[in-house]
């Protein structure tokens, strides 16, 4: 198959999707130990990475590559109900999970840096990271698999975002150490 021209094209292809290069090295076992030996490759660039963490993390990408990144807005002001818009992003989340067993995914709510006090902010970011939960779940994510931390404003008051932008929390997609996006610095 691997000198086969449809052996090639599809290695061509593989080498720009780390997912599709799993799933090939799946199909045989000569066609395994190619896969593995690209592997050895990638593992000398980067230690601490595999194919498919290269593919977790490409999928992750794919879901953050929309107009709100990762991020989960809420209404400003408090509000503990998700726009309209997030729901897509949960689904295609959950999605992910489903498909990468041993993945997890961690949320960050903030709440803004105006809000009252820091015990109404630390539960309005609780209330937050509990509602994308709650959604998760409802989209097949077992619980054991989210988890969450409600900074209240302790992180949002360092950000120059607008009011609307601060009311949201951050997605991060994590597999074996490996953590989908980076954090910002």
């Amino acid at each position: 198959f691997l000198t086969s021209p449809e052996g090639i094209k599809a290695l061509s292809a593989a080498t720009g999707d780390a997912e599709l290069l799993v799933r090939l090295g799946e199909c045989n076992r000569r066609l395994r130990q190619s896969v593995a030996l690209v592997q050895k490759s990638l593992e000398r660039l980067s230690p601490s990475m595999n194919f498919r963490q290269v593919a977790f993390g490409q999928a992750a990408a794919r879901i953050c590559s929309c107009a709100t990144g990762n991020h989960i807005y809420f209404g400003y002001g408090g509000g503990t109900s998700m726009r309209k818009e997030m729901g897509p992003v949960l689904k295609a989340s959950a999605k992910l999970l489903a498909r990468f067993e041993d993945a997890k995914i961690h949320i960050d709510a903030h709440a803004g840096a105006k809000a009252p006090g820091r015990f109404v902010a630390k539960n309005c970011s609780q209330a937050r990271a509990k509602a994308i939960l709650r959604e998760l779940v409802h989209f097949g994510v077992p619980a054991n698999r989210i988890t969450f931390v409600a900074w209240g404003k302790e992180v949002s008051s360092h950000w120059k975002d607008t009011d609307e932008k601060v009311a949201r929390a951050e997605i991060y997609f994590q597999m074996a150490g490996a953590e989908f996006p980076e954090r910002p610095g």
